[in-house]
């Protein structure tokens, strides 16, 4: 455990030595935000959209600066490049867990990145407090941390299954690419899920997608009842243990193929 810690603490000064990056990130974050929320305002005029008032809408999109830079885990380009570039067989003759490493990696710098978010996400409030609207405390919400311990888990196991494809494929990306589109329209990081027809609802509910980042915020903004919440959970545990083992599977496979071609 300790050498993890010790990777994690050098991962943290990583990071923000290249904390540059994160505010253009970031500062790209705002411009999008912003343009979506131009089209609202105008759309709007004072009515309610798939739900959502204005300033619910607002307060959907300026909290998941943080919210999302705390939980959208990409675990994929750190396994993959591992993996290409053949820097997994040194880690491979060590006693750590290639897995393990990328995981530690990624909570660093996700640590780095909430802190940021957080900050990005006062300012903006600050800014636009006139628009925003504080959603109603329930019970739901001692639920919350566990939800997001899910989504977490969904989004980091299921980068690594897609990493894990690089020991038989040539071009991975085109995964990678597949996983932000899902995410973009079916994990409700583009526009809340209520406004997608009610046609494709069931399709959505059953994708991992809705699990990694809309269910949460589903959850603090009061849209799920005690049913929906308990099937909602149901769901989340269940592609948890579902991309654990696609993962174990994949890496047992994976090793095999990797040893053979002289790695």
């Amino acid at each position: 455990m300790r050498k993890y810690w010790a990777f994690y603490k050098t991962s943290i000064t990583q990071t923000i030595a290249y904390r540059g990056t994160l505010l253009m990130w970031l500062t790209c974050n705002f411009i999008s935000m912003a343009t979506i929320m131009a089209v609202w305002f105008s759309a709007a005029n004072n009515k309610s959209l798939g739900g959502y008032t204005f300033p619910q809408l607002t307060t959907y999109y300026i909290l998941g600066i943080v919210v999302g830079w705390a939980i959208n885990w990409n675990t994929f380009p750190s396994l993959k490049n591992k993996i290409k570039k053949g820097d997994l067989a040194t880690e491979l003759v060590k006693p750590i867990s290639p897995i393990k490493l990328t995981f530690v990696w990624e909570a660093a710098f996700r640590s780095v990145c909430f802190l940021f978010g957080l900050a990005g996400t006062i300012v903006m409030g600050i800014l636009l407090s006139k628009y925003l609207v504080i959603p109603t405390l329930s019970a739901n919400y001692l639920i919350l941390p566990f939800s997001f311990a899910m989504a977490i888990a969904i989004q980091a196991l299921l980068g690594v299954c897609l990493a894990m494809f690089s020991f038989w494929l040539t071009d991975t990306e085109s995964l990678s690419a597949l996983r932000w589109i899902g995410l973009e329209i079916f994990g409700g990081t583009g526009l809340p899920l209520s406004f997608i027809p009610v046609l494709f609802q069931p399709l959505i509910k059953a994708m991992p997608f809705r699990y990694m980042y809309s269910f949460p915020m589903e959850i603090i903004f009061g849209k799920v009842t005690s049913l929906e919440l308990l099937t909602g959970l149901g769901w989340q545990v269940f592609w948890v243990i579902s991309l654990y083992l696609l993962h174990k599977l994949l890496w047992h496979q994976g090793l095999k193929a990797y040893v053979s071609v002289g790695h």
